[in-house]
């Protein structure tokens, strides 16, 4: 019997974005897989108890941590051994600001009090423990773009990865350039990683009716025609440009593309829609904040296109998602795009506002264009499965836990 931990204490729909996804599909797709004598415990949110259940599988169960934690390491590990000079000087700021010390967090005993083999945190979260474990740093978005966040965050995320990467004893990451990015900024040993994709999150939802699309169309008062982009308003995502390349188009071309938009609106939302009433552009681009599981499906499936401009991916979880309804997609040439698309999407530079309306226009009206995205994007999708990525992480749990290892499980470790 092979016992599991998987850590998904995150409150739904509260700003990790495609952490959230990742976490539903790897669930989802462990449970599906044939009972091979393993179980899997999942650590959810007190206040969130239910909103895994529809995804769980017969060897599934939930399970609540106790509300008192230890957190002090001060007595266990030296804080220079987990931050660098350079990161003390944020440190310290935190203090000079009367905030909390950022510290890392260690079991109290309740992970080893249930009998687990190996406990994996699947997004960003990580404490020390007497078992085997599994972290998974799903970006290093701070380090690429401080600016974006607060000293006392930048500080917390900074003690967190440090110690994920340096205690665990896997760092599994979705995929070369994350790995490659990783062990640049912590000096994280080649050996100590696994690279293992996710898939598109909407795999784990079913195909929408006819009358759910319509139900979708109807209820969002969606245009014949439109382009798509799914995301969080964060400025890394870049809808300042996105809506500034839309404005061109229209104004140098007569050309306009209507833009559906989804996702929480956050502190950033106000600086779009004061952007989108400068340049006039209401009736063309909206944003409708955060849909349903069902209606994200039937969106993707209604678009015509997918637009992903965003500044910073380690993967994007709309790349994969437009593939996996048919969608031609247009995306950033930088960070991951590139080794992760391949030729199947019409790439730009996402700080060039007139290189961006120029790709976006030719996958609007370049029909021949389209026809061969799609099945550039049908074939690249082959490589993403969530069925693969569970096989990837149940291989890795067996050898973290010391189990015996098929020829399936050496075969999928070797090519990490």
């Amino acid at each position: 019997m092979l016992k599991v931990i998987l850590y998904a204490k995150m409150i739904p729909d509260s700003g990790v974005g495609g952490a959230e996804g990742a976490v539903v599909g790897l669930i989802q797709a462990l449970g599906k897989l044939p009972d091979e004598g393993e179980e899997y415990l999942i650590i959810a949110h007190r206040d969130h108890v239910d909103w895994l259940a529809p995804y769980l599988g017969p060897r599934q169960r939930i399970v609540i941590e106790p509300d008192t934690r230890v957190r002090g390491w001060k007595k266990w590990i030296r804080l220079d051994r987990v931050v660098g000079e350079e990161f003390k000087r944020v440190l310290k700021r935190c203090l000079d600001l009367n905030t909390a010390f950022p510290t890392p967090k260690i079991s109290c005993g309740f992970f080893e009090s249930l009998g687990a083999d190996v406990l994996h945190f699947p997004f960003q979260h990580f404490e020390i423990s007497a078992l085997p474990s599994i972290f998974t740093p799903h970006d290093l978005q701070h380090r690429h773009y401080p600016n974006f966040f607060s000293p006392v965050n930048f500080a917390r995320r900074e003690v967190l990865y440090r110690a994920g990467c340096a205690y665990s004893q896997v760092v599994a990451v979705c995929g070369e350039w994350v790995k490659q990015d990783v062990m640049q900024n912590y000096g994280t040993p080649p050996g100590k990683f696994a690279v293992i994709p996710w898939a598109p999150f909407t795999q784990t939802l079913t195909v929408p009716t006819e009358a759910e699309l319509n139900s979708a169309r109807k209820g969002h008062s969606l245009p014949a025609m439109f382009a798509f982009y799914p995301a969080m308003t964060w400025p890394h995502k870049n809808h300042l440009r996105l809506i500034e390349a839309l404005h061109l188009l229209r104004e140098r071309h007569g050309l306009e593309v209507p833009l559906i938009c989804t996702g929480t609106k956050n502190a950033f939302w106000p600086r779009l829609e004061k952007r989108i009433k400068e340049l006039k552009l209401e009736q063309q681009i909206r944003f409708l904040g955060l849909v349903s599981f069902k209606d994200l499906r039937a969106i993707y499936r209604l678009c015509r296109c997918v637009v992903v401009p965003s500044l910073f991916e380690a993967e994007s979880g709309p790349v994969y998602e437009a593939w996996n309804d048919d969608l031609p997609v247009v995306c950033s040439n930088n960070t991951s795009f590139p080794g992760m698309v391949s030729d199947a999407a019409l790439m730009f530079d996402p700080f060039s506002i007139d290189d961006m309306a120029d790709k976006i226009r030719q996958i609007w009206e370049n029909e021949s264009l389209c026809r061969e995205l799609r099945e550039k994007g049908r074939r690249r999708l082959q490589d993403f499965s969530w069925e693969k990525t569970a096989r990837a992480y149940r291989a890795l749990y067996r050898r973290l836990a010391n189990q015996p290892l098929d020829k399936e499980d050496r075969a999928r470790l070797e090519n990490q």
